[in-house]
């Protein structure tokens, strides 16, 4: 079903093979976050606008379980249905709602990505009171490595995409038309997830020294999915998380200069 839903995204929306594996195997973690320690957020980012990022932020929605559309979500209603700790938000006009590093929005979205982080507050009677806001989170936004602050980048998986050209989507996704598929595929998913949780939940993929913590507790939970769907599946993800850690570092490199 992974595969599926793979070849599905490729097919109506204008990704990559190794974005649309990323999406899949992220929207399989977000349907059993709770089993893991962190849960990286996904960035789905273009420098312009018209590339898609909209619909293929929609079609994860469709995909996942326990979905929230958090586009026109206030800070208290963010924090209190992450309380949750069931729930995936997704959340357009990223590069705009989470631009600020100290606001409550952005502070919510930075603890809520590690099981055990709290996020102390003050009650209604002014008293404080520790939240747990773990939830998954997918965001889309222009622009996202250069608007977004480094604590939230550093949380998160991105997907970076373009313009399609004339003839380069098979078969542009419609609403009306292809939401059930969607629909249908999310299920599958998700009884494949329920079928399999304690198994990814006890792997522990094992990832090369070039890999930090950071990095490792970001690709984890995708790449246990991977390994546990199949060996091929698992040595595609774990190149996935080896190719972003390389790009980062030498997006690091070329600032330092």
């Amino acid at each position: 079903v992974i595969s599926e839903i793979e070849s599905a995204l490729k097919k109506h929306l204008f990704l990559s093979t190794e974005a649309a594996l990323t999406c899949a195997l992220w929207v399989a973690h977000a349907d059993m976050f709770v089993e893991f320690e962190c849960t990286p957020r996904l960035g789905i980012t273009a420098p312009f606008k018209g590339s898609g990022k909209t619909k293929l932020l929609t079609v994860l929605n469709v995909l996942t379980n326990h979905a929230v559309d958090g586009h026109l979500c206030s800070t208290a209603a963010f924090e209190r249905l992450s309380a949750k700790g069931t729930v995936a938000f997704f959340m357009d006009e990223a590069d705009k709602v989470f631009a600020h590093e100290n606001s409550d929005m952005t502070k919510s979205l930075n603890a809520g990505w590690h099981a055990g982080q709290k996020y102390i507050k003050c009650d209604e009677k002014n008293e404080p009171v520790a939240y747990s806001l773990f939830s998954a989170v997918a965001l889309a936004g222009i622009s996202l490595p250069k608007r977004l602050c480094d604590t939230t980048l550093d949380r998160t998986i991105l997907i970076k995409m373009v313009v399609a050209k004339a003839g380069q989507i098979t078969e542009k996704y419609r609403q009306k038309k292809h939401k059930a598929k969607f629909v249908v595929l999310g299920r599958k998913l998700l009884r494949w997830i329920n079928d399999h949780q304690q198994e990814i939940a006890d792997y522990e993929p094992m990832f090369p020294d070039s890999v930090d913590g950071r990095d490792e507790e970001k690709w984890e939970p995708l790449v246990a999915i991977a390994s546990i769907a199949s060996p091929e599946l698992g040595r595609r993800a774990m190149n996935l998380a080896l190719k972003s850690v390389s790009v980062n570092q030498l997006t690091e490199l070329d600032e330092m200069k």
